[in-house]
């Protein structure tokens, strides 16, 4: 059993009076947010993908955080959208500043270069209104080209049972946009932390998830644009990102041996996933620009550091 952390709140149950009476309700409303820096471009296609919903969402915001391109007028199409303005603050204060605007009990973050797939909101909200105790919902999402071509790697998927342990092993969750939270327990746990400028999400999930419970829908419902400007790509920042979201669980996991192997586990999992290929990235660029000599030692330093791992990353670089 999880020792029972310090500073821990009362539970707060979320569902409505008519889910806990259990009465079956048309689906609730949806709120979308769509925080927009820099890519007022690629507007279009991602409010396209929830016009085309089997579930429309009730509420859809823009943020424009202080983007240097014409987001307004990207938006020219779409006059049911919501736009608000701020001066540039970042991902996770774009988000929130969307999330207090909200009115529907459910919330999707959609990020301006990114697709929901037709099902996506009724898959999700139907999920939560049979788990009337559960905080999110999320599904697996696919990724694309730059320029709209489908890739054969990097789908996401998850088996198993969903709990925060498993959290603590990999974010089985992935990019937001796949998933749908409920609003209040957005709200109760503060939306997403301000001052962290990779890995909010996971993050946020991990908050949640030590609170309630959160279910998997099982199918593909989104699709993630790979572009050179992502925030993923950036594998030293994900990795110092994903490891300081991970300190950060020591009030929770202290007690608990289980959610300590468990964080150990993740930790591993993070070097794998962020370390070790950015450390095969930095041998690489002082090869090719002529330090070969820092270039051997680098990779040297990787071999010792990672002796299984790193001959099958060298291949999956290659490849």
């Amino acid at each position: 059993m999880s020792p029972t952390p310090r500073h821990r709140p009362p539970h707060d149950p979320l569902p409505d009076e008519t889910e806990r009476a259990g009465a079956r309700a048309a689906l609730p409303g949806v709120a979308i947010v769509v925080p927009c820096y820099g890519q007022a471009h690629f507007l279009a296609e991602a409010l396209g993908s929830l016009a085309a919903q089997s579930h429309p969402p009730a509420q859809v915001i823009v943020v424009d955080d202080g983007s240097p391109d014409d987001v307004a007028a990207a938006l020219a199409p779409f006059p049911e959208v919501e736009l608000l303005r701020q001066s540039n603050a970042g991902l996770p204060a774009a988000r929130n500043r969307g999330l207090r605007a909200c009115t529907a009990p459910l919330v999707v973050f959609l990020d301006a270069d990114d697709r929901l797939l037709p099902h996506a909101l009724e898959v999700n909200a139907e999920s939560l209104r049979q788990h009337p105790e559960a905080a999110f919902s999320w599904g697996f999402n696919r990724p694309f080209a730059d320029d709209g071509r489908a890739l054969t790697w990097g789908a996401t998927s998850f088996r198993g049972a969903p709990s925060y342990g498993r959290l603590l092993e990999t974010n089985v969750v992935g990019a937001p946009v796949g998933a749908m939270f409920r609003r209040r327990a957005l709200e109760a746990v503060g939306g997403f932390r301000e001052h962290l400028r990779a890995c909010e999400d996971y993050d946020l999930y991990l908050r949640l998830a030590r609170e309630h419970p959160f279910v998997c829908v099982g199918q593909v419902v989104a699709e993630y644009r790979h572009h050179p400007r992502n925030m993923s790509g950036d594998l030293r920042r994900m990795y110092d990102a994903f490891t300081s979201v991970l300190d950060d669980q020591d009030d929770w996991v202290s007690e608990d041996a289980a959610l300590e192997a468990a964080r150990d586990r993740g930790r591993k999992d993070a070097a794998l996933r962020y370390d070790l290929p950015d450390r095969i990235d930095a041998a690489a660029r002082d090869w090719r620009e002529g330090r070969r000599g820092s270039a051997v030692r680098r990779a040297i330093d990787t071999w010792r550091r990672y002796p299984i791992a790193f001959p099958d990353q060298i291949r999956r670089r290659l490849g």
